[in-house]
């Protein structure tokens, strides 16, 4: 077996100093990699937690509203006028859901039948229906509070 001469010494002791360092410099990136998704998993863990929460408080927040104008189990939609059981009738948002400040304002949601008016025809006539129920029943400023409720 041949003898190493130092340069050949240098070089091999550099290339394992290197390469310690490179493991050193790889565990570090896996730990900080382990802590990243760590923190992604609570973050996704919260986003479905919300989520869920969001989900039953629409669910309680449909069925107050239409308890709240049913009689005898019966509501009128406040679009097409058609009466319905409070199971067959939706809580219609006159401001969109996506708009937190107002997805739960009572004064932004009324019984509306499923299909056509909630779900149809809102780009035909409908929402202008909507409005004129709702200024009847709040007052003209309720569309003010809405709109600059739903801005913020």
């Amino acid at each position: 077996m041949p003898t190493k001469t130092k340069e050949q010494l240098k070089a091999e002791s550099l290339a394992k100093k290197e390469a310690k360092q490179a493991q050193l410099k790889l565990r570090a990136m896996e730990r900080k990699l382990a802590k990243s998704l760590e923190k992604v998993s609570k973050v996704s863990k919260k986003s479905k937690a919300i989520g869920r929460l969001n989900a039953e408080l629409d669910r309680v927040f449909s069925l107050y509203i239409r308890t709240r104008d049913s009689v005898n189990g019966m509501c009128k939609c406040c679009t097409c006028g058609k009466v319905l059981l409070i199971g067959a009738i939706n809580a219609g948002h006159w401001i969109q859901r996506s708009k937190k400040r107002t997805r739960w304002h009572e004064k932004n949601a009324a019984p509306q039948c499923f299909m056509p008016c909630n779900h149809k025809l809102m780009g035909n006539g409908e929402h202008a229906k909507f409005t004129v129920y709702l200024m009847d029943r709040y007052g003209d400023s309720v569309i003010r509070e809405l709109v600059d409720l739903s801005l913020v």
